[in-house]
């Protein structure tokens, strides 16, 4: 069997598996060729999309590996949100560090904001907004369709015109340094 691209008469292209069986007759003739070619394009779609999150991931993890080892994250931010905007498709990132004794978190460092739609976002209390409930929960939020969500926690994404949005809080052993957003 062979794995094949084939172009189908109105232009698209799609992957099919193409098997064949030869019978030989006694003289050493092709007697007959038997063939069957199955549609395999959903499989080859849900491969792909399987190894491109998977590249996501590794991208986002080594992102945080990277961030959980320096003093001062906000330094580098910029340098990491520059090679994950292209690969992941982002626009925005907000890096949020914990104010100790404050009950929230404080915006250190971001990219694709307007200045003025910052004054929302630059201190969250636990529980406020979704990258404060991120920190809160020390549990990473994922939010698809953002401007569908009826959350009234994704109402400050909404309003700066994002359209997807993950959190993800930053955890050393038991302390949550912040939280790191991608939209």
């Amino acid at each position: 069997s062979l794995d094949q691209r084939l172009l189908r008469p109105d232009g698209d292209t799609i992957w099919v598996t193409v098997t064949f069986s030869i019978q030989w007759d006694a003289g050493g003739r092709i007697q007959s060729l038997i063939g069957v070619v199955e549609d395999i394009d959903a499989r080859k779609r849900a491969e792909l999309e399987l190894r491109t999150q998977a590249h996501r991931q590794q991208l986002l993890s080594e992102t945080m590996d990277r961030l959980l080892r320096v003093d001062d994250p906000a330094e580098v931010m910029q340098d990491i949100f520059a090679s994950l905007k292209t690969t992941l498709d982002l626009e925005t990132f907000l890096d949020y560090d914990v104010v100790p004794d404050n009950g929230g978190i404080r915006l250190v460092a971001w990219s694709g904001i307007p200045e003025q739609a910052l004054e929302p976002l630059i201190f969250l209390k636990f529980g406020q907004a979704l990258c404060g409930t991120s920190a809160a929960s020390r549990q990473p939020i994922i939010v698809d369709h953002l401007q569908s969500c009826t959350d009234p926690k994704a109402s400050r994404m909404q309003a700066v015109g994002s359209t997807a949005y993950a959190c993800f809080p930053l955890i050393v052993g038991e302390r949550l340094l912040g939280t790191l957003a991608f939209a």
